[in-house]
């Protein structure tokens, strides 16, 4: 459905755009389920570049499927010991934050829990954004 959709706008905006390539982004449990979607892309659209935030359990990219693997986690939802990332995985650890002008406010919005500042704010703002400013350079 998705590449069906993308290939239409493509379509109907007479070609202004080629739909044979994309980046993607998951964040969260939403690696869960994003495996099978690089895999339905297999084939008909290049994931050139794939962006992992602080997957669940550290699961990984499906590493078969795409171009260049991009995955960072906090440590707070696996896969980081003594200050190392399992895997091709980069360690964005809390203390990576702590100069993060709103960090004690994010922390009192979501339960006074450090988990939330990197995971819920940090993560999905500034490394979504430094993700696509890597797309675009």
């Amino acid at each position: 459905m998705i590449v069906d959709t993308i290939s239409a706008r493509a379509d109907a905006t007479q070609r202004a755009f080629q739909a044979n390539s994309v980046e993607v982004v998951t964040h969260s449990n939403g690696i869960v389920t994003f495996n099978a979607v690089l895999e339905a892309f297999s084939g008909r659209l290049v994931v050139t570049t794939p962006f992992a935030l602080d997957c669940a359990r550290a699961q990984p990219v499906n590493l078969g499927l795409e171009g260049t693997v991009w995955q960072n986690l906090s440590g707070q939802t696996g896969g980081i010991g003594d200050g190392r990332s399992v895997g091709n995985f980069e360690a964005r650890s809390s203390d990576r934050w702590k100069n993060e002008p709103q960090r004690d406010h994010v922390m009192r919005m979501f339960h006074n829990d450090l988990f939330d500042c990197p995971h819920n704010y940090a993560f999905p703002r500034h490394l979504l954004r430094f993700s696509i400013q890597i797309t675009m350079g």
